[in-house]
């Protein structure tokens, strides 16, 4: 019963999934009516890269503000913490979603592929032959967007499992709300994963740490933080 419940659920989740990116296909698709196909599949591989890019912003979407012709960002900026002959904390709307350059106590940092780098006034960056910049980096351990939402992810995986283990308490081992929803999940790790592997007597030890690892790669991969290498994504065709 409970294996019928997980496939259920999996099954669910899938079709949400595929619900949302075809609802994002056809926006897209909408919106560039008159290209081609080539570059239709061209603009949701960018999408995607994009996507999976790290930033020293978060970012929720952006657009063009017909009036102005501008592209507007919407979302919210991240402290940048660097070490550079000392401490600078600054936020990162100073780099203005990396098309300015950030004065920071006379020095000057420029955002270049999500990476922080030393220049000058005028934001001059130089190439080796790889292209590759040449400015000299600080220490950087800002607050990314990927750092924030693995922060964010273990906040939350912390106060909704520290919820279910009080509701197991409380109600003498049956789950209820939002415990229904992941019993039968954790019940296929624990059978099928911890069991099938580990053994009978030895498997409840490991269990934390296989819930832990689990839950916490795939809510990041919900919140499309898990990085893939999209250079070599295929994607479906576009018709």
């Amino acid at each position: 019963m409970q294996r019928k419940t997980l496939v259920k659920l999996l099954s669910i989740l899938f079709l949400a999934t595929t619900f949302t990116m075809s609802a994002k296909d056809t926006s897209k698709d909408a919106a560039s009516s008159g290209d081609s196909r080539a570059e239709r599949k061209q603009e949701v591989k960018d999408y995607i890269a994009h996507h999976l890019l790290d930033s020293h912003d978060f970012g929720l979407f952006s657009y063009t503000d017909d009036a102005t012709g501008e592209k507007q960002h919407i979302g919210f900026p991240l402290p940048v913490i660097l070490w550079d002959d000392g401490l600078k904390v600054f936020s990162s709307s100073k780099f203005h979603h990396g098309e300015t350059v950030a004065e920071i106590d006379g020095n000057y940092y420029i955002v270049e592929h999500a990476k922080i780098y030393k220049t000058d006034a005028a934001g001059t960056i130089t190439y080796d032959d790889a292209h590759h910049a040449t400015n000299e980096k600080p220490l950087d351990f800002s607050i990314t967007k990927g750092v924030f939402m693995i922060l964010l992810t273990a906040f939350l995986m912390f106060f909704l499992f520290k919820g279910l283990a009080k509701s197991y308490a409380t109600n003498r081992g049956i789950a209820k709300g939002t415990g229904r929803f992941f019993e039968p999940i954790i019940t296929y790790i624990r059978d099928d994963i911890a069991i099938a592997n580990i053994g009978e007597t030895k498997h409840k030890k490991y269990m934390p740490f296989l819930l832990t690892v689990f839950f916490f790669i795939w809510f990041l991969n919900m919140f499309g933080v898990t990085h893939v290498d999209y250079k070599h994504l295929t994607l479906p065709k576009i018709y």
